[in-house]
């Protein structure tokens, strides 16, 4: 099971963040153009000639992805169910980001509670077998509720003024995680106040050395610009966590844009 801690966080006067106890196993986005942005394309190509335009993702709606894994996403929890007879039922965001070549690249989990980290492990590793149509990468949330009547769209998280930051297995995260926070905040400051964007998730897979192999940005209801989505990439993969108690660790920080 995850283990959490509770800490508050302000990073200069755009948000605050809490960590909090959680009864699931991890912690790791929704709507139809959720992340949605046209990759920067090259003026010229290696010959000389101008480049084409790198096209923009095909925007797909919730139910949409959902229904790509669904069936995959409830046998995850069948098997678990027959694991952990008690489980009844539970939920998790899912945060993908997605590559050019329409390969899910980083999956986390976020908002979980009631699923086990064996049915958690068995979907994301499905989500990232899963295959999207070619162009600009993106990033998506995916809410879903999973129960014994099957597996179902969840609620788009809201992003109230306080937040979880969570993690899973590692030790020690609170003091990494706090440093991180500035700049993060540093990364948000680009935005429009006056868009729909309220509240940005970032999150990181940690290797066993304690490296970041990989990071993401996403959002509810509307895209991550490119460079906000980069900026708070690097960020992550600049941090050293301590080495996950399992071999894998797992962070999720919400940054509330105003």
């Amino acid at each position: 099971m995850a283990t959490r801690r509770s800490f508050v966080v302000a990073a200069g006067a755009t948000f605050v963040c809490a960590c909090g106890a959680s009864t699931s196993s991890s912690r790791s986005a929704a709507p139809a153009e959720l992340g949605s942005r046209s990759a920067p394309a090259s003026d010229v190509s290696a010959s000389g000639a101008p480049a084409a335009p790198t096209p923009a993702h095909v925007a797909l709606e919730d139910a949409e992805i959902l229904e790509r894994v669904k069936a995959d996403f409830a046998e995850c929890y069948v098997r678990g169910k027959k694991s952990t007879p008690q489980m009844m039922s539970g939920k998790v965001t899912w945060l993908a980001s997605v590559d050019a070549s329409g390969r899910p690249t980083c999956v986390v989990p976020l908002d979980d509670t009631g699923l086990t980290q064996e049915v958690e492990d068995c979907m994301s590793a499905r989500l990232e077998r899963e295959r999207f149509t070619p162009g600009a990468p993106w990033s998506f949330e995916l809410p879903i509720v999973a129960s014994d009547d099957g597996v179902r769209l969840g609620r788009e998280t809201t992003g109230p003024v306080i937040e979880d930051v969570s993690e899973h297995g590692l030790p020690d995260a609170s003091e990494v995680i706090s440093s991180l926070l500035p700049k993060l905040t540093d990364c948000v400051q680009p935005l429009d106040k006056s868009k729909e964007l309220r509240v940005i998730h970032v999150g990181a897979r940690v290797g066993a050395d304690g490296t970041v192999t990989c990071a993401l940005a996403t959002a509810t209801s509307s895209s991550v610009p490119e460079e906000v989505r980069d900026c708070t990439e690097a960020v992550l993969k600049e941090a050293r966590f301590k080495a996950p108690r399992s071999g894998v660790g797992l962070v999720s920080i919400p940054i509330k844009v105003f």
